[in-house]
């Protein structure tokens, strides 16, 4: 712990991204972040809408939760 408050020589550093170059980068990176959002939003109305519309899968959804209720 003596060692704690010792100034530490942080001077090797690089500068990741920088100008206009990571504008676009972040832009993309977004992009796909909400594209990736968009999908998985999509497959969850999938099943929602197939358990909706199949009595058996309703069914069976039900039932399990009854199931761990009563556990």
């Amino acid at each position: 712990m003596e060692n704690f408050n010792q100034q530490q020589p942080y001077t090797d550093y690089t500068v990741v991204g920088s100008g206009a170059n990571t504008g676009a980068s972040l832009k993309t990176f977004m992009a796909n972040v909400f594209l990736w959002m968009f999908a998985g939003l999509g497959i969850s109305a999938l099943f929602a809408f197939l358990f909706a519309t199949t009595p058996s899968l309703l069914q069976l959804l039900l039932q399990q939760r009854v199931t761990a209720e009563w556990d």
